[in-house]
């Protein structure tokens, strides 16, 4: 008796074990088979996801988003009557008509400036400017310790005389890296390259370079910036119409206090005539500037 209750007891423990066993196995098999469908749809969520940015990056039929193109039907001076834009010389992007105007100092060298053409301007031309909203007049600001400032300032002036000033605008920031870090003797020819590749008459362009033709017009703008304060690159004034100040100071503050609190003291504003004006000093969000234009109406 004691033998055969012995194995009796040793089978009920043994059963336990044998069903654990049992239940680990189908918990592994259903652990693996979870897993492979949650690698299935981390798959299919990525194809969709690569989907959804390749039609996103797709390039638009509006020519605005063709940056190489996007000025090739304005002309490039303007006089306005109104003191600042009342300037035979001053080279803009846009309906003149445009009820907000925004003038931009910035220097070719400067690696914010650059930043700012690339993640900024580029959305405000593609969003503001093409729907006639606003009107980009551009001022030359070289910076005294950038060493081809100065020459590049000339390069998009002279490309201007032949009408093609924002497509060396354009060359000048995209080809950076190609002009930055060389001495400036090869910059010139650097310069001259990029004019024939706009198909602009290079001897027309070497003799406006090469014989400083521009330079006075580019020291004009130097010399305003410097009067009215301007102090870096880049610097942009957005000129409302002052019955605008309210709404657009209201933009500025929640913008400030909600999203770009850095902004506090790169943000000055002041009245002008007609005209409420907000400067913006230094590299600042594209959303900070969407919002502030997007509050004028």
């Amino acid at each position: 008796m004691t033998d055969k209750n012995s194995k009796i007891k040793k089978k009920q423990l043994q059963e336990p074990n044998l069903g654990r066993t049992k239940t680990t196995k189908e918990e592994i098999m259903s652990i693996g088979t979870k897993l492979i469908y949650a690698i299935i749809f981390l798959i299919i969520l990525e194809v969709l996801f690569l989907g959804t940015m390749i039609l996103l990056s797709k390039p638009s039929q509006n020519k605005f988003n063709q940056t190489d193109n996007y000025s090739e039907n304005f002309t490039l001076n303007y006089s306005d009557g109104n003191g600042l834009f009342d300037d035979k010389n001053a080279i803009y992007l846009g309906n003149v008509n445009a009820p907000i105007k925004i003038v931009v100092f910035s220097d070719f060298q400067c690696p914010f400036c650059n930043s700012y053409y690339s993640d900024v301007e580029k959305l405000i031309i593609r969003n503001y400017v093409s729907l006639n909203k606003v009107v980009i007049y551009y001022k030359d600001f070289p910076l005294d310790f950038h060493d081809k400032a100065l020459q590049s300032a000339k390069a998009a002036r002279c490309a201007n005389e032949q009408g093609e000033f924002w497509q060396m605008h354009n060359l000048l920031y995209d080809r950076s890296s190609e002009w930055i870090i060389v001495v400036p003797r090869a910059a010139d020819n650097i310069f001259k390259k990029y004019a024939g590749l706009l198909n602009l008459d290079i001897n027309k362009f070497s003799n406006c370079y090469d014989n400083n033709q521009t330079l006075q017009k580019i020291e004009n703008d130097l010399i305003y910036g410097q009067s009215i304060g301007i102090k870096g690159t880049p610097t942009i004034e957005i000129y409302f119409d002052k019955n605008k100040q309210i709404v657009v100071k209201k933009a500025i503050d929640n913008q400030i206090y909600y999203n770009s609190p850095q902004a506090y003291n790169a943000i000055e504003t002041r009245i002008e005539g007609n005209y409420y004006i907000v400067r913006i000093s230094g590299l600042q969000s594209y959303f900070l500037f969407k919002e502030i234009i997007e509050s004028a109406g």
